[in-house]
């Protein structure tokens, strides 16, 4: 669990074990403006089923804070490329905060590129269908 790219096995041997529900992408672009800063905070809470006791969330930032499962604070494991999750049940609910990365170098074929350029304060909340897949701040779920 120490690559930043995904093996066919590895997504393959995912696929089948874990199914995601919703994805809830929470953004606060409010220190955005500040030319010192290379990083936004971002809270993401992802709904899945799981068929296995393990899985990870994909992860290409600055930092993860904490991460809660199943309403219970777990221990943050980051290897700097993945969240590693364990004691998963059937139904879960993860809950990740991080500082996600500003200006993210991430190729068309990877994801969606996330530039902090703005003009005005705010804060984003994004709620996704689960049939989405989603590259923010480079959180790859």
């Amino acid at each position: 669990m120490a690559s930043a790219n995904l093996t066919r096995a590895e997504t393959a041997e995912r696929s089948r074990a874990v199914t995601v529900r919703s994805y809830r992408v929470e953004l606060d672009l409010r220190g955005a403006p500040d030319a010192g800063s290379t990083c936004f905070a971002t809270t993401t809470t992802v709904e899945f089923t799981a068929a296995a006791d393990a899985t990870w969330l994909d992860f290409l930032g600055a930092g993860v804070e904490s991460v809660v499962l199943n309403g219970e604070p777990v221990p943050v494991r980051y290897d700097g490329a993945r969240i590693a999750l364990s004691g998963l049940r059937e139904h879960n609910v993860v809950t990740v905060v991080a500082a996600a990365a500003a200006f993210a170098n991430v190729t068309p074929s990877a994801g969606l590129e996330v530039h902090a350029y703005v003009s005005v304060l705010f804060s984003a909340s994004v709620a996704l269908p689960a049939s989405s897949t989603l590259f923010v701040g480079n959180l790859i779920v």
